[in-house]
């Protein structure tokens, strides 16, 4: 019965607390140690599944945040109402003591406060911070996201007195601020913070970011309404100008709204790009971050090449298109581009809204993709561990993550420096298949990718890694077709990694290229075939070293060619009499014994050996 009071436990969301009173009730109640045992076990599978649905209902709740945050912008027209409810969601979603907005007084140089939530004292809403002290000052000088587990201890951040007296009166510890951005002009920081010690998580900053992306276009709009009302108070004399004013103003937050629907019901890249160029009347394309082409309304995609600005662009007939480009941290998110030469000032606004909604929508699928990865991660590191699992466990999270078994997979074993590890990681994921399993695990860098031939898929990777300039060996094993060969195709890719680093080879292999090596499957017998190359060829390498005599060369010619000195020499492109004055100086460098019974023997095998060492395979 204690099993199913931990599934009722889960049922109703209880706390760990209550896991670990159930084990202690056992306890009293004088349960044997294999009973408690299992309860234990129980128990700790139940708290990781509780662990794995907080994450995912925290996931949901933070896109429900986002996309009430969207709506309220079809609905709000009061801007601080707005923004008063995004610092309240964002307080609520990253489960800080306080949030608040700032806005940059372009005159002064600095930032005043605007809305805040969970604020207790006084002195920092009316503090004004100058842009480069603190933390604020610094997100508002840079425009790129700052975050702190302690302002007071963190170097980073200048101090003035009157900024500390306010943050100390609020007895703020933890600090975590990103830009508002309208374009590219930073108008603003959006805060969470804590009164004890926390550090932020990447995905903290990016929720945080996103709200931040939406509380700008609120500040967007907002501008645009009060650049109607400031025209429209200078051309009070001309109704025309001033209605054709509000007409733009309407048709922008029409089509706005018709974006956010779309955006809100679901919609992906193309149910925009195609709400686009509906509300525009004209082709759209969208291009992604590299300039590929993500969504285009014509068959055949237009060649694009940059126009006489920025933001235009000509195709292969010689039309002039217009362009918008959303960016993040100065770096393009999404270009979107219209088949017309000039766009008026309602095109144009429906043109960039456009573009805003396709960033938020690559942002969130983004996110999903990499939540897709670290489960993905997560469950081949479990599987190599021995985290006991059964066969419906793990195909759950195989399914929940996209890793299919049942097919051909390859496992590779990275072996590097330790200081290059973290860049070797980020090339192996640009290098890998959509998919593929790319970790770090017990100082090597693990990658699982589709494929049933596992040196090739090694050499590939050793190639693509010594591209990006690092040192690196590759151990290949496989192909793996069920889960629980896993860990026995891991220890063979990495005996052979461990191998390549032994014999000195920047390479990429499995233990079938290596031969001997291979065969031995130890980095032990590298050293000792060092040792035995060195001492069988010795008087023969010294000899090359000093006259160029390539009798190393010819020897492996001679013997490769079943010693028939015609054929080295034509292997070798020279005289058969070159060849013979050559044998003849090995037998008087190594005796005249040296073509006979164990000694022929000892020097072919300290040849071959020769050849591994040195990557080339053996003649």
């Amino acid at each position: 019965m204690s099993e199913a009071k931990f599934l009722q436990l889960l049922a109703r969301g209880a706390d760990a607390s209550a896991f670990d009173e159930q084990v202690r009730i056992a306890v009293a109640a004088g349960a044997d140690p294999e009973h408690l045992a299992e309860l234990e076990e129980f128990q700790r599978l139940a708290l990781r599944i509780r662990a794995e649905l907080d994450r995912h209902e925290r996931r949901e709740s933070e896109l429900a945040v986002l996309f009430e945050t969207a709506q309220d912008l079809t609905r709000i027209s009061d801007v601080d109402r707005l923004l008063r409810a995004v610092v309240r969601r964002a307080r609520r979603i990253l489960v800080t003591d306080v949030a608040y907005i700032a806005l940059i007084d372009r005159e002064r140089r600095d930032t005043y406060m605007r809305v805040t939530d969970g604020m207790a004292s006084s002195p920092i809403r009316t503090t004004r911070l100058p842009i480069g002290v603190g933390l604020g000052g610094l997100v508002a000088q840079d425009g790129i996201p700052y975050a702190t587990s302690n302002f007071w201890e963190d170097p980073r951040f200048s101090h003035t007195e009157e900024v500390d007296h306010a943050v100390r009166s609020e007895q703020i510890v933890a600090i975590v601020g990103v830009p508002l951005s309208v374009e590219s002009d930073v108008v603003g920081v959006l805060y969470a913070a804590d009164r004890r010690p926390r550090e932020y998580q990447p995905e903290d900053i990016a929720l945080l970011s996103s709200l931040a992306a939406l509380s700008a276009i609120a500040l967007d709009a907002a501008k645009a309404l009060e650049d109607a009302r400031r025209a429209a108070a200078e051309l009070a004399d001309s109704h025309a100008v001033a209605d054709e004013r509000a007409r733009t103003l309407e048709s922008i937050a029409e089509a706005h709204r018709r974006l956010t629907e779309t955006v809100l019901e679901g919609g992906g890249v193309a149910e925009i790009a195609a709400a686009i160029a509906g509300i525009l009347d004209g082709e759209v394309v969208v291009l992604d971050a590299d300039g590929v082409t993500l969504w285009s309304s014509r068959p055949d995609a237009p060649v694009l090449t940059p126009g006489s600005t920025d933001e235009s662009c000509i195709d292969d007939e010689g039309r002039v298109w217009s362009a918008a480009t959303v960016a993040a941290r100065g770096v393009p998110l999404v270009r979107v581009l219209v088949d017309r030469g000039e766009l008026d000032a309602t095109e144009q606004g429906v043109l960039e809204r456009g573009a805003t909604s396709l960033a938020l929508v690559l942002i969130h699928g983004r996110l999903a993709l990499d939540e897709e990865a670290r489960s993905r991660e997560e469950l081949v590191v479990d599987l190599l561990a021995g985290v006991p699992m059964d066969r419906m466990a793990v195909r759950r999270r195989s399914d929940r993550a996209g890793l299919v078994w049942g097919r051909s997979n390859i496992v590779l074993v990275v072996r590097s420096r330790d200081e290059e590890r973290k860049r070797i990681r980020e090339s192996a994921a640009r290098w890998a298949p959509p998919g593929s399993v790319v970790a770090e695990y017990l100082q090597s860098i693990l990658v699982v990718v589709e494929g049933d031939d596992a040196g090739a898929a090694a050499r590939a990777l050793a190639g693509h890694l010594r591209g990006a300039a690092m040192s690196i060996a590759v151990g290949g094993a496989g192909p793996v077709e069920a889960m629980s060969d896993l860990r026995s195709f891991y220890d063979e890719a990495n005996r052979c990694a461990e191998l390549l680093v032994a014999l000195g080879r920047e390479d990429g292999a499995e233990l079938a290229d290596l031969g001997l090596f291979g065969v031995l499957g130890v980095p032990e017998a590298a050293d000792r075939a060092v040792e035995f190359v060195g001492r069988a060829l010795a008087p023969l390498l010294a000899y090359d070293r000093a006259h160029d005599g390539h009798l190393v060369e010819t020897l492996s010619a001679y013997f490769a060619a079943e010693r028939s000195r015609a054929k080295a020499a034509a292997e070798l492109h020279v005289h058969v009499n070159t060849v013979g004055a050559r044998l003849a100086r090995v037998a008087s460098l190594l005796g005249e014994d040296w073509s006979e019974g164990t000694r022929l023997l000892g020097l072919r095998m300290a040849l071959e050996l020769r050849s591994l060492l040195d990557g080339e395979p053996p003649r």
